[in-house]
């Protein structure tokens, strides 16, 4: 017998609470270790306008790369992709897939906010420290450790934690590149929300199962 979907709404709500949650925990460690986690963050006021609409910008492009894995792994015929083209056949997933475009583009943007400042807002500025500061190693240390974090937060598949290890690598990388948290908050939003809308579309035209 196959588990129930969970209401589409329930799932919407619980993904929200947690993906913001996750900010708010990144700001209570923060507090607790004395790392700011807006610090690779441009300050928003009327002159930063432009900076942040171009970090925006960069990271909307920084996105393209990781969709465009995606894509090739969508050609590739090997079990473990399989499996990870066959996660819509889960009913939380299902759920998800369920939504809107609007709630799933919120969704994402949560996640994006919620998760890079946890994972490289907090504990990647925890352990690297300020930038002029730290060596190569350290900031290599810094980057690899968060990234792992980031991707057993992914437990879907064990492929799929070894993926979000590798975008957690490449959205790493990309802060120390810039200095710039909110460049790896817009891709990854923006990754996310063309990721689900993709997967929701290939949801919705998928014909109905016979019984």
């Amino acid at each position: 017998m196959s588990e129930p979907e969970p209401p589409a709404d329930s799932v919407f709500r619980t993904a929200i609470t947690i993906e913001l949650g996750l900010g708010f925990v990144a700001i209570f460690l923060g507090w607790l270790t004395g790392v700011d986690v807006r610090q690779w963050l441009p300050e928003f006021r009327v002159e930063t306008l432009l900076p942040i609409a171009k970090a925006i910008g960069w990271g909307t492009i920084a996105a393209l790369p990781m969709l465009a894995v995606v894509e090739v792994i969508e050609r590739i015929d090997w079990e473990p992709f399989r499996e990870l083209r066959a996660l819509d056949q889960m009913p939380i997933v299902s759920s998800l897939l369920s939504l809107g475009p609007a709630e799933l583009i919120t969704i994402s943007l949560a996640a994006g906010v919620g998760e890079e400042l946890l994972v490289r807002g907090w504990l990647m500025g925890w352990m690297i420290g300020p930038l002029d500061q730290a060596s190569w190693l350290t900031i290599c240390a810094g980057v690899v450790a968060s990234a792992v974090a980031f991707g057993l937060m992914h437990p879907v598949t064990p492929t799929y934690i070894v993926l979000a290890t590798l975008i957690g690598i490449y959205l790493g990388g990309l802060v120390i590149w810039t200095g710039n948290l909110l460049v790896a908050i817009a891709a990854h939003a923006v990754y996310d929300a063309v990721h689900l809308l993709i997967a929701r579309h290939g949801f919705k035209s998928k014909p109905p199962e016979t019984e």
